[in-house]
């Protein structure tokens, strides 16, 4: 996207820039924020670079973990499992 198009007010931050200085950026903000919502400008454009360069930087700063084979949500999320209730005695 070039930096002159038009930008809705959304209230969403705009980067524009390049791969590795976004994860840099990504990087800089993991003290500070739980975690963001990437919406890609342009997705066929956006969408590999972010899978060939900004996820593996972030994997390797440990800010990013790819999911397991066959994990669940609750595995990737790191939630503990739900207490069952009919299995307590009676």
């Amino acid at each position: 996207m070039e930096e002159s198009a038009a930008w809705p007010d959304t209230g969403r931050f705009r980067y524009v820039g390049s791969a590795g200085g976004f994860a840099r950026l990504l990087r800089s903000l993991a003290g500070t924020v739980d975690g963001v919502r990437l919406h890609p400008a342009v997705l066929a454009a956006d969408l590999p670079l972010l899978a060939e360069h900004v996820l593996p930087a972030l994997a390797a700063a440990g800010l990013h973990r790819p999911p397991a084979t066959g994990a669940t949500l609750r595995d990737a999320l790191g939630l503990p499992r739900p207490a069952n209730r009919f299995t307590a005695a009676s």
